[in-house]
């Protein structure tokens, strides 16, 4: 990077401060003032965020292991959030601190990563360190950086890592001599971003499948090597790079990558999938006119210096390769487009430097104006009290303001509400999944009072399919109108529920309608309803009906024992780790609390139970079983870890009641449940 050198150490320091404070103030003016009601994933990395420095206070060991468990096999590991420590032990639960921690901690490296690969591709012969200052500008700046980021998403930790990669392919020579710790750093660098979030794999595939293409067409037009020559240094170094990826990922997340492998996300993510035109559309939306213009404008770097030429069709396949892959399998998400926003920003500075070449005036005075531009698209997407006027939205980004959602009042007296009829033990679940209502938006508004008393609901029927955990609740929130947030028959969990809770008929008889309603929203009334009695198995078959109307082979998965079982007991779970699931493959997964057990009333069907327990861990025990009826015990079991016993039942039709709890401990005391054929 030997043009480097003619940047000014002192304006890097003097920007990157800069930056620092435009990020903390912008943080502070958009996050105060908001309603305290997030929904989803807005609430979800934050109380990741908040919980990972309550782990870690409590126990740094147990906090370390919790996260090494979530990276190996989580679809949405928290390591991201781990990062932030210091500003979730100085802030606490308080929004404000997340927002900012993501800002300071990933925004602000990001826009500066950003400007130098800018300044890389651009090479400006002169003003350097004036060009440096203003990509960096232009990056803090950047509405598709900030908007993820201000909505609660540290997902653009992942740009770290892929500005890096990209700056180390783009100086270190790698298609003409062979560097295997340079090779060895980009394959960490490469594999990084699927460290932290899931879905950066795509990215992943098409920087693995351009850069080797890149690095040594690269080589013979720099160096003015052999094509051979350069194949060899390229073959070698990425395979060693190549092999650190795959090696690093197998060892830390194996089990995420055996997940992956048997999963076709392309269809339990249909109902956020769009069509052809409406994926480009939202593309145009999220960047608006203006920031793909300057790309456009990029596009005449094709028709100039092989080495530009060169750099431009590089981004171009990322862009494109990220794109076709990422809509085979569902719509972008606002947090989704942070690798092509990078690509774009790439483009864009070349645009830039496009327009400073070809104008008369001098360049700071071209720049002064296209900052003012730049500084009224960023004021125009994040505060409402800029105007907007309808032309706007064809050339600006969409804008994002700052959360307002509902009748916060409203909110606040449900949660109150729903906390005083819940008494300890008791739980509470939400039919909704929209952004004016659903399990998230009443546990922020009750300020997290009301976590871990609730149970929540499937939200999209091909992800999590049908769960029993919601039935299980003493109390459920809904709304009329239902809400949801997809497409029809894509959120049927959410709503075939719903709609007997609302109507009284079928598992809706077991329900009574409290108090009056909560208005949380101008047009929408939401309510709470009690759960009076255990579902009848009449009312169980009617529900499991109207799902295999839409799903027929649901009932290969739900119409069994085991499911009717749970959908007819009455559960009492232990404490802290007390858990009562149904399972895909027929049987019930039951733990019991650290203190008190789990406990399940329901009618005999007369058929014999099989209970097994898990894989010891350290200290395992195993668990105690009693079978009672009335209150009297007729079968008392210890089952040890791996073990299995049968549990006979008296005739069908007795009220009975299982009680599983630790023996001298809770570790590792999972207990599967399973009805094996009747023997009279």
């Amino acid at each position: 990077m030997t043009s480097d050198a003619k940047i000014k150490i002192s304006a890097i320091h003097l920007t990157a401060i800069i930056l620092t404070i435009l990020a903390t103030v912008h943080v502070v003016f958009f996050v105060q003032g908001e309603h305290h009601v997030y929904v989803n994933d807005f609430r979800n990395f934050w109380i990741a965020y908040w919980e990972s420095s309550l782990r870690f206070k409590e126990s740094v060991y147990y906090w370390a292991v919790h996260l090494r468990n979530e990276i190996w096999a989580s679809d949405y590991n928290s390591m991201p959030a781990v990062l932030l420590l210091p500003f979730s032990l100085t802030f606490g639960y308080a929004r404000v601190g997340y927002i900012l921690g993501v800002a300071l901690t990933y925004f602000v490296p990001v826009a500066l990563l950003s400007a130098t690969a800018a300044y890389l591709t651009v090479q400006p012969k002169s003003k350097q360190t004036f060009a440096f200052v203003a990509f960096s500008m232009f990056a803090g700046l950047y509405v598709p950086y900030w908007t993820p980021t201000l909505l609660g998403f540290p997902d653009i930790v992942g740009l770290i890592p892929l500005a890096l990669a990209y700056i180390v392919i783009r100086t270190t020579g790698l298609g003409y001599r062979v560097r295997p710790g340079v090779a060895l750093l980009l394959g960490a660098l490469i594999w990084m971003p699927f460290l932290f979030r899931r879905w950066y794999a795509f990215t992943i595939v098409a920087l693995a499948l351009s850069a080797p293409l890149y690095c040594l067409v690269g080589a013979v037009i720099e160096k003015g090597i052999s094509w051979r020559d350069a194949l060899r240094s390229t073959t070698v170094n990425f395979a060693i790079g190549g092999a650190t990826s795959a090696a690093l990922a197998l060892m830390l997340q194996g089990g995420l990558i055996q997940t992956v492998l048997n999963t076709s996300y392309s269809s339990i993510y249909v109902a956020y999938q769009r069509p052809a035109w409406g994926h480009i559309t939202n593309l145009w939306q999220t960047f608006g006119t203006i920031y793909l213009a300057l790309a456009v404008a990029a596009q005449a770097f094709l028709f100039g210096s092989l080495r530009k030429r060169l750099d431009v069709l590089f981004i171009n396949i990322n862009i494109a390769v990220i794109f076709a892959l990422f809509t085979q399998t569902q719509g972008f998400g606002p947090q989704h487009y942070l690798p092509l926003a990078f690509w774009f920003f790439l483009l864009s500075c070349l645009g830039l430097s496009l327009l400073w070449s070809s104008m008369a005036k001098p360049v700071p005075a071209v720049a002064a104006g296209q900052a003012l531009v730049a500084l009224g698209v960023f004021a125009a997407s994040f505060y409402h009290s800029i105007p907007r006027p309808q032309w706007a939205s064809v050339l600006l980004p969409r804008p994002t303001y700052k959360n307002l959602i509902g009748n916060q009042r409203e909110y606040v007296r449900l949660t109150k509400r729903l906390n005083k009829l819940l008494e300890p033990g008791e739980k509470f679940t939400v039919f909704a999944s929209s952004m004016s209502l659903n399990r998230d938006t009443l546990l922020s508004a009750s300020r997290e009072a009301l976590a871990g008393k609730d149970l929540d609901a499937s939200h999209v029927d091909l992800i999590q399919g049908l769960t029993v955990s919601p039935f299980m609740a003493q109390y459920a929130v809904l709304s009329n109108p239902i809400l949801t947030h997809l497409p029809e028959n894509t959120q049927s969990v959410i709503t075939i529920p719903a709609k007997a809770i609302l109507s009284g008929q079928g598992i809706g008889a077991a329900y009574k309608r409290i108090d009056g309603s909560f208005r949380i929203a101008n047009g929408l009334e939401a309510f709470i309803y009690e759960k009076q009695r255990p579902f009848t198995s009449a009312e169980v078959n009617a529900l499991l009906e109207e799902f295999y109307a839409i799903y027929p082979s649901w009932r290969d998965v739900y119409g069994n024992a085991a499911f009717r079982l749970a959908m007819t007991s009455a559960i009492e779970l232990g404490n802290k780790y007390g858990r009562f699931e149904y399972a895909a493959s027929g049987e019930l997964i039951v733990h019991p609390g650290e203190t008190a057990p789990t406990r399940f009333t329901f009618l005999s069907s007369g058929a014999p139970l099989r209970l097994t327990v898990g894989a010891p861990c350290a200290d395992a025990d195993g668990v105690d079983v009693q079978l009672l009826r009335a209150q009297e015990t007729i079968t008392h079991i210890e089952i040890a870890p791996e073990g299995t016993a049968t549990l006979s039942l008296p005739d069908a039709g007795a009220m009975l009641t299982i009680v599983i709890s630790k023996r001298g401990n809770p570790w590792c005391d999972v207990v599967r449940i399973a009805e094996l054929p009747s023997q009279r």
